[in-house]
């Protein structure tokens, strides 16, 4: 009778996308994600801690400015801690992705050109690692705390917020499209220009590094068209949002700071959106070329059958 744990013949055993030195600190790594997550919390009560502080001067109760000063300075510690923490970590991840992987592709009979080409888009999926996974968990999480707290203040101004989330989501999602193809052509040419620079014919480079920029442009151009669609639902909300929160005068001054500020919070998260998806769309066709997950050898022979 065949072991339940056991494989059945030929069967391929599935391996971690992820690259084993990724899986290694990948303690340290979440540490560094949880740690980004509690400085969003602090940088989610500005606004709040100060609407509390302007009302308490008006009000004439100095004090009420103490809670904004505690999470200023926690804030700055947490900070301070996580940066020491990271730069640290992921230089060292990047030492040690880059030498694994030479070393793995290298005897796969991997020309010496395209690894140099390789080892320099690993820097971008250590940068991707260290900086835009960050970045999209502050986007998102920091977005849909924005919107919560908006809807404490003013929950029609949360609806027109949820469709500009909405807008942006679709126009994003297509130049997650176009920004993959592009992206894909770009690493295909950092790929080969060593080779293009070896050939020593300037006609030749010219051509590469005109594709380049081409390829560039058109990405850039993509950019601004999902950016600038965006800022127009974003000025008509804004305009709106403004209107709801003044239209009655029964809000106190504190009250309108902190809606207008988490409204703002959250225009800046969109407006993050599409650099943060070229970034993430670009580290996935890296970390499918770099084929880091390949670095610990072949997979193990399946069990032989009963």
């Amino acid at each position: 009778m065949t072991s339940r744990t056991s494989r059945s013949p030929g069967r391929v055993p599935r391996r971690s996308r992820r690259p084993p030195v990724v899986r290694r600190r990948q303690r340290g790594i979440a540490l560094t994600y949880g740690v980004t997550l509690v400085e969003l919390g602090f940088e989610t009560l500005y606004p709040l801690a100060t609407g509390i502080a302007v009302d308490g001067l008006l009000d004439g109760r100095p004090p009420a400015v103490l809670l904004l000063v505690g999470v200023w300075l926690a804030h700055t510690v947490v900070g301070v801690v996580r940066q020491r923490h990271d730069t640290r970590l992921f230089t060292r991840l990047y030492a040690e992705a880059v030498t694994e992987f030479v070393a793995a592709q290298g005897g796969r009979g991997v020309p010496t050109a395209t690894l140099a080409g390789r080892a320099a888009l690993a820097r971008e999926l250590v940068d991707f690692l260290e900086f835009d996974v960050p970045g999209l968990l502050t986007t998102v999480v920091g977005a849909l705390a924005s919107l919560a707290l908006l809807s404490v203040y003013e929950a029609r101004a949360a609806g027109l917020a949820v469709l500009l989330l909405a807008v942006a989501g679709v126009l994003n999602w297509r130049y997650a499209r176009s920004a993959g193809r592009i992206d894909a052509e770009l690493n295909d040419a950092a790929e080969n220009e060593v080779d293009v620079i070896a050939g020593r014919r300037p006609r030749a480079l010219g051509a590469h590094l005109t594709r380049v920029a081409d390829l560039r442009v058109r990405l850039s151009d993509a950019e601004a068209r999902t950016w600038g669609s965006t800022e127009l639902v974003a000025v008509a909300v804004t305009v709106a949002v403004l209107v709801l929160l003044t239209r009655d005068g029964s809000p106190s001054p504190g009250d309108v700071f902190a809606a207008l500020a988490y409204l703002w919070a959250l225009l800046a998260a969109v407006d993050t959106l599409p650099s943060t998806v070229e970034r993430t769309v670009q580290a996935r066709d890296v970390l499918r070329r770099l084929d880091l997950a390949g670095v610990d050898g072949p997979d193990p022979p399946a069990d032989p059958a009963p």
